[in-house]
């Protein structure tokens, strides 16, 4: 299963999470310096990964997904395939602001693997795309775990 990770595009338009996300009002997605919402490619909301409560919901609908099982119970999902989990800095938001969300997202995912890997009935991994660079690679202080 494929997932954005910039953008909430997919919880607010297409998950059992709509409600949940809609129920924030906008206090969840990202804002720069000024105020202004934070747009990926001048359009996209994005998330702000230094709000724990808005990225716990993606958490949640993250986790739901994998968390359902066939009636054998087996996973019905052995993993997501997540794009963009690099940290591209943002016009008018500081340098240093810029480096925590960066942060905040490298902890994000890997604490978002860590649930995964708590799941009854086998871990579920997580596929990064984009993947390009030593700082995005090393998100997860966790042992790799063979495939």
């Amino acid at each position: 299963m494929y997932w954005r990770t910039d953008y909430i595009g997919e919880i607010a338009s297409c998950s059992n999470f709509t409600a949940a996300l809609k129920a924030t009002g906008n206090s969840t997605y990202l804002r720069d310096d000024n105020g202004n919402l934070a747009l990926e490619h001048g359009h996209s909301v994005m998330w702000d990964y230094s709000n724990k409560r808005g990225v716990a919901l993606f958490a949640r609908a993250l986790v739901n997904a994998v968390s359902q099982t066939l009636s054998n119970g087996k996973p019905v999902l052995d993993y997501l395939y997540l794009d963009g989990p690099d940290w591209q800095d943002l016009p008018n938001i500081s340098k240093a602001r810029n480096a925590r969300l960066k942060a905040d997202k490298m902890e994000f995912l890997a604490d978002l693997q860590n649930q995964f890997d708590a799941l009854p009935s086998g871990s579920r991994g997580i596929i990064l795309n984009g993947v390009d660079t030593v700082a995005t690679a090393k998100c997860s202080t966790r042992p790799a775990r063979a495939a």
